[in-house]
């Protein structure tokens, strides 16, 4: 029995064959080509296991999105991963930009690589949608990742979503519900050394009983990011045992200059960020 490969739709599939023998699996192939090592009687008796084994080659992350400004360069970082016994030259296309590499080969060694995809932003601000595929030797579609644009005009005093690395920025605000200190972290740990708090605003109510309730309300100026997280971090701590409603705005500006550098973010960053509200206006140069 020979070793046969099934497609179905964009998945490819190999069956094989085993042979149990002496308490191990031993492939069909490899008994044929050293049939004379085995017994015929042991061979006769021993139980036929046919198995079957996904040929997958998939692309990460899936979806993606970025805020560009006009005519910006965007470098977008992916990973190729193999499942099963697939080998082959995978062709990389995209409808926008170009991939680096555009080719990758897969064998028995592989188990991922890294691509990327450079596309350059629209000139018309907008919302644009770009498509990546990986494409087999025969045509087929193995698998696809999307970036979401959104294309804001430089005209415009304020816009809203997270900087893109390298954009100077002059002051940013950003809008944080509930308890989640995570983004004030990111923040100080990132950026710390080049921007202060212009301006804080915190308020936090408690239900301590159903008929008491107390609230407090704090505003601070021209301070640090680990001054905020000292003083958000020990209130929410102190009522941690009530129904806590927490929200804190901040304005961040450079402490020196006319504008900070936005840094290079992690996409789990990234992800942490875009669950709240961020505003920003750029710096003119």
């Amino acid at each position: 029995m020979k070793e046969r490969e099934i497609v179905e739709g964009t998945v490819k599939k190999v069956e094989e064959y085993y042979l149990v023998y002496e308490g191990k699996l031993v492939n069909v192939k490899d008994v044929l080509r050293d049939f004379d090592k085995y017994p015929i009687e042991a061979l006769l008796e021993a139980p036929l296991v046919k198995m079957t084994r996904r040929m997958v080659v998939e692309i990460e992350p899936k979806e993606h999105r970025y805020d560009a400004e006009p005519e910006q360069e965007i470098q977008h970082r992916l990973i190729v991963k193999r499942s099963g016994p697939f080998k082959g030259v995978i062709r990389i296309n995209v409808d926008v930009g170009k991939a680096e590499p555009n080719l990758i080969t897969i064998d028995e060694k592989f188990t991922n690589g890294f691509v990327t995809w450079i596309i350059k932003a629209p000139k018309e601000p907008g919302r644009y949608s770009c498509t990546l595929s990986l494409v087999s030797e025969d045509g087929r579609i193995l698998s696809t990742s999307r970036v979401n644009l959104l294309v804001r005009g430089l005209e415009e005093e304020e816009q809203e979503g997270i900087p893109l690395e390298g954009i100077f920025v002059e002051r940013m605000t950003i809008v944080v519900e509930g308890r989640d200190l995570r983004p004030i972290k990111i923040l100080r740990d990132r950026m710390g050394g080049i921007i202060r708090v212009d301006d804080m605003v915190f308020n936090l109510s408690v239900a301590l009983t159903k008929q008491r309730e107390s609230r407090i309300n704090i505003s601070m100026s021209n301070v640090g990011l680990d001054d905020v997280m000292a003083v958000a971090t020990n209130i929410i701590q102190r009522f941690s045992l009530g129904e806590v409603k927490a929200s804190l705005e901040l304005t961040l500006v450079p402490i020196e200059g006319k504008g900070f550098r936005m840094p290079k973010l992690s996409n789990d960053e990234i992800d942490v960020l875009s669950k709240y509200r961020v505003r920003y206006r750029i710096a003119k140069t």
